[in-house]
């Protein structure tokens, strides 16, 4: 029976994400059949020293946000020469980084919002237009988002700002957030999220009931198939294996299309995007798609 570490939890802002994607997935894998056994990740040291003591066939890395998707975990999994699912250490490091992949993106004539990198932010007086939107370079999940209306709001967002991380300002595009799951080489379809609040932040993303997902996106069919054009070639540039997630911002009024980001440990929850667009795209099931993965791991590793 193959034995596989469900890596879950972390020190990052996204733990609770990661213990429910770790959750589903656990009773997923055991439901195909597999030996499961989880670890609530703390550090790079103790993840090895658990490893040597409890051999596995392949790592399933449940982990959003910090070593879990920077690439930290990857590159010591190779240096174990364990197998694991997602992307390896370079992809997860270069997608992590917003700043970066817009610049990336821009190389290859992906349209980005406008913006740039803050050092200290209390420093600024005042931005540029309003509204705007102030977030962290290398968080997920919405983590940290601001959108800023006026001066008056950006006096108070900036007090609050956790210095120690670098923080971006980027044109706020009104309109739609459309997001397109890509597996292996085939982005499978793009779907519009409309939160029932006014921005589909952690709340939404995480909440049952908050944001509704029309899959297929009801938009025009360029658009449609630019998004599904545009994270395959996000994917496939970057270098990620198996499963990405692109986000998308859509303005109907100017025919705008804008890449966000890419993401190269999309969530594995009940609500999670892609496994839904599995489901949709692919007529399978979630353990499907999780026993997919796991599989390819191990050829991979062959």
């Amino acid at each position: 029976m193959v034995k596989v570490c469900v890596l879950k939890g972390g020190l990052s802002s996204e733990r609770e994400v990661s213990l429910m994607s770790a959750k589903g997935l656990s009773v997923a894998l055991k439901e195909k059949g597999y030996d499961v056994i989880e670890h609530d990740y703390q550090s790079l040291d103790s993840l090895i020293g658990f490893l040597k003591s409890n051999p596995v066939d392949v790592v399933f890395n449940a982990l959003h946000g910090g070593d879990g998707e920077d690439g930290g975990i990857s590159a010591v999994l190779d240096m174990l020469k364990i197998p694991y699912t997602h992307s390896d250490h370079r992809a997860c490091a270069l997608a992590m980084d917003k700043e970066k992949t817009k610049v990336f993106a821009k190389t290859f004539n992906v349209v980005v919002p406008g913006g740039y990198q803050i050092d200290s932010p209390r420093e600024i007086e005042d931005l540029p237009y309003y509204p705007m939107v102030v977030k962290p370079v290398d968080e997920g999940s919405s983590v940290g988002i601001h959108i800023v209306k006026d001066q008056a709001q950006w006096n108070i967002v900036k007090n609050e700002l956790d210095l120690s991380k670098t923080w971006m300002i980027e044109e706020y595009i009104p309109g739609l957030e459309l997001t397109t799951a890509v597996l292996f080489d085939e982005a499978l379809t793009v779907t519009d999220l409309k939160p029932s609040v006014e921005f589909y932040d952690y709340e939404a993303k995480y909440t049952d009931g908050i944001t509704t997902h029309t899959i297929p996106a009801d938009i025009p069919k360029d658009v449609f198939e630019k998004c599904k054009l545009w994270a395959l070639e996000m994917h496939q540039r970057i270098g990620c294996r198996q499963i990405s997630r692109s986000d998308f911002r859509y303005d109907p009024k100017t025919n705008t299309l804008a890449f966000l980001e890419i993401n190269t440990h999309p969530g594995f929850t009940n609500l999670s995007l892609l496994p839904e667009q599995y489901i949709f795209a692919k007529k399978k099931t979630y353990a499907d798609l999780c026993d997919l993965l796991v599989k390819d791991s191990l050829k991979n590793a062959l």
